[in-house]
């Protein structure tokens, strides 16, 4: 009785183990950090770049999963608490989570990226937005991310022809590096003025830029800012062409705006016409998922995991980032080729492995593609 008891306690230990893990012989556990409720009112809601990547897992899930194991999702919220998100990391590690896919984490340079270094899980097409993200050994982006956006954004006015440009950033964290790129790309022509996050009155800010004379007029900075600035400046008279990223200017902002968004330019760090099969997919997740750079990103991270898992002996964590660091030629969506063998001789973004970019235009309140869907490079701009 004294052997069967032991037995049955290593038993139940081992299963313990095993659920411990979040994994079992027929399932391959990944997980993701996102902000899908608000414990603050600066927090960014963002439930599109979970409808993405259950999309892609679906489909995947659907025919099999990868080498007839099932792909299971664990999204942790959090909450846009930094203490939240760390603790996300220490799941994804305790758990041994085989990746962490497809979001937009503000707070990972500081909270998730050191405890994922550590436990060596891959953070697998995120939607990159500093550059200790381009920098961490276990970074894969799959697009240029938001740096694309801002950086593609100025590329556009200087292809446009604009002689003075002006760009308002507001003075979010990293935003110093954003006021940089500006400088960088418009050169002694250019003008960057700084703006405080949620004030209320934007009539003086709107009057400084304005008395630059800008013929391009360029904003950065939260949605709802986005729009008391732009509707500012046409009260105001000014006839400058306005620009902001796709990733600023979303549906919601376009819609507040009315009119007043029409003909407004930026650059997005994804195609502006996603692949039909995207948009078949998301879809067929829920009618009510929206496609826009945030889904995309998810869904294309989701297709890098795939192509990474498959034939793969050891679907670990610690697998999966040796099987990366190895792939070249990696086709995901309408994406240029990575090559995770690379890296980029650039002090801030070692790690960007696609610096494309797509110019679009707002036109019947939507954007679309400033002429033909093809992407521009911008590595130039990338230091």
């Amino acid at each position: 009785m004294k052997k069967i008891a032991v037995i049955t306690a290593v038993a139940l230990a081992l299963t313990g183990c095993s659920k411990a893990s979040g994994s079992n012989s027929d399932t391959i556990t990944v997980g993701m950090f996102a902000t899908t409720s608000a414990a603050t009112s600066a927090a960014f809601v963002n439930t599109w770049s979970v409808d993405g990547v259950k999309a892609g897992l679906k489909v995947i899930n659907d025919a099999g999963g990868v080498d007839g194991k099932k792909i299971e999702l664990k999204v942790c919220d959090n909450a846009g608490d930094p203490n939240r998100d760390a603790a996300c990391a220490r799941q994804a590690v305790t758990e041994k989570w085989t990746a962490v896919v497809g979001g937009f984490d503000p707070y990972a340079p500081s909270q998730t990226l050191p405890i994922l270094e550590a436990g060596n899980v891959p953070y697998l097409g995120f939607l990159q937005g500093t550059p200790t993200e381009y920098q961490s050994k276990v970074s894969f982006p799959v697009s240029i991310g938001t740096v694309g956006g801002y950086v593609g954004t100025f590329s556009q006015m200087v292809a446009d022809g604009c002689r003075t440009p002006v760009f308002i950033g507001a003075n979010d964290a990293g935003s110093d590096v954003t006021y940089q790129q500006a400088k960088d790309v418009f050169g002694p022509s250019g003008t960057v003025i700084q703006f405080t996050s949620g004030t209320t009155d934007v009539t003086p800010t709107v009057a400084d830029a304005l008395a630059k004379n800008p013929d391009c007029l360029a904003f950065g900075g939260g949605g709802n800012d986005a729009a008391k600035v732009f509707a500012a400046i046409r009260k105001a008279g000014g006839k400058a062409t306005l620009y902001a990223p796709p990733g600023v200017l979303q549906p919601q902002v376009i819609a507040a705006l009315g009119a007043t968004a029409e003909g407004i330019k930026g650059a997005s760090d994804t195609p502006l016409a996603p692949s039909q099969q995207f948009l078949t997919d998301l879809s067929a997740y829920s009618k009510d998922a929206i496609p826009n750079e945030f889904s995309v990103i998810g869904y294309s991270a989701t297709q890098l995991l795939r192509q990474a898992l498959t034939g793969l002996s050891d679907k670990s964590a610690k697998g999966l980032l040796d099987r990366l660091n190895g792939m070249t030629g990696v086709q995901v969506m309408t994406f240029p080729a990575l090559d995770f063998t690379k890296t980029r001789s650039s002090t801030n973004y070692p790690r960007m492995f696609n610096s494309s970019v797509w110019y679009g235009v707002v036109k019947s309140g939507q954007w679309t593609s400033a002429g033909a869907d093809t992407a521009t490079d911008i590595g130039q701009y990338v230091k």
